[in-house]
């Protein structure tokens, strides 16, 4: 195996992995929430806001704080957001939810619902178990079933409100492409899969605007990749003329809204050159002993280890272009966030190795569970089983 070099400028004895109160998200979410592209590409503030929006509309809540500073357009647009991209939210009622001010400043939104938080928790509970058969597989087939689930299942509605909306689109069968575009995010997001909701203008070969509509944007092995399931409805055989397209290729007919500018034309969420490779490291008690690579898939199994031993996972981020590539280098382990390393720098034709070394994985059996994620954005998951 290739030598890593040192892990940032962090001693071995900070390498253990630590909490991190900093990493605020919505504590009521069923799924991992830096699923969402758009999420991760929210301010500070937004992103505070959409998580108090999201715990308080899980609860049934009436009444949200809104951070000091936020401009009016900026909570409008989020409410519209969180409606769009976090669907299982169906209780939430847009069109009866106030942004209330004073002074001239945003203090606090007052929230409508127009179904009671228990039906809101079935529905998040029939989508998880629905989302099961889509799980597990790599990021392009598991995508890819989900954008022909739908168009098996959906029939193009008439644009009345239940076809609007993700709930009434996968009771009814029934969806315009706000129920496409919302049920597709959703079932990846329950699925394992980083996507997100988009919405803009349909551009004629002549760049003039022909209507609204609306899309998705996913992430297929750190790469962005557009899909219009709405467009390859062609009845009951998918069409895959619009799936797993590149941002340059979908500009020249769907203009997304300007939010969603920051990542409409990225090839990636890793620069070109830019690599990483995701390894179990086998310890025992004398330290480390050697490294087990993910290259066939993204799990591992192994027998009963010997006594002291333990795998702990490792990823490292390979650099061969010209120039240092800065990152931050989170994780989550079995479910619990935590992050480690901060504004590290990857430099120019070498690598860097983030390894975890949680002494509560000595001596654990079972399956355990790890995601690691670059600058915010899920980078990859392995899962590794001890018998």
């Amino acid at each position: 195996m290739k030598k890593y070099l040192p892990a940032c400028l962090l001693t071995a004895a900070l390498l253990i992995a630590l909490t991190c109160a900093a990493c605020a998200e919505p504590a009521k979410c069923p799924y991992d929430i830096h699923l969402s592209i758009m999420y991760n590409n929210l301010s500070r503030k937004e992103k505070t806001l959409y998580d108090r929006l999201y715990d308080a509309i899980r609860e049934g809540k009436t009444t949200v704080q809104v951070p000091s500073g936020m401009k009016y357009d900026d909570v409008h647009w989020l409410l519209d957001d969180i409606g769009n991209e976090s669907a299982e939210l169906c209780a939430f009622d847009y069109w009866n939810t106030k942004i209330i001010t004073k002074s001239a400043k945003v203090t606090e939104i007052h929230l409508g619902y127009k179904m009671s938080v228990s039906e809101q928790d079935t529905f998040i509970r029939d989508t998880k178990n629905l989302a099961k058969q889509f799980a597990g597989k790599s990021d392009k087939d598991g995508i890819r079933a989900i954008h022909d689930y739908l168009i098996r299942q959906f029939e193009y509605g008439d644009g009345s409100d239940p076809t609007l909306q993700a709930y009434y689109a996968l009771k009814t069968r029934k969806a315009v492409c706000n129920g496409y575009a919302q049920a597709f995010a959703l079932l990846c997001h329950f699925a394992g899969y980083s996507c997100s909701y988009i919405d803009g203008d349909v551009v004629n070969n002549r760049g003039e605007t022909t209507g609204r509509h609306a899309w998705n944007v996913t992430l297929i092995d750190t790469r962005f990749s557009w899909t219009d399931t709405t467009w390859d409805d062609a009845g009951t055989r998918a069409n895959t003329t619009w799936f797993d397209k590149t941002g340059k290729q979908m500009k020249k007919s769907h203009r997304p809204d300007p939010e969603y500018k920051s990542f409409e034309t990225k090839a990636s969420i890793l620069k070109d050159k830019v690599t990483f490779t995701m390894y179990l490291d086998l310890y025992d008690q004398n330290g480390y002993v050697k490294g087990v690579t993910d290259k066939t898939g993204k799990s591992f199994s192994k027998n009963a280890l010997k006594k002291g031993q333990y795998y702990a996972p490792a990823v490292v981020i390979w650099n061969n272009s010209a120039k240092s590539y800065p990152v931050t280098v989170s994780h989550s382990l079995n479910g619990k966030a935590v992050h480690v390393w901060d504004k590290c720098s990857v430099d120019a034709k070498s690598n860097l190795a983030f390894r975890i070394t949680d002494q509560t994985l000595r001596g654990k059996t079972g399956t355990q569970k790890i995601t690691w994620y670059v600058n915010g954005y899920v980078l990859g998951t392995f899962t590794w089983k001890i018998n």
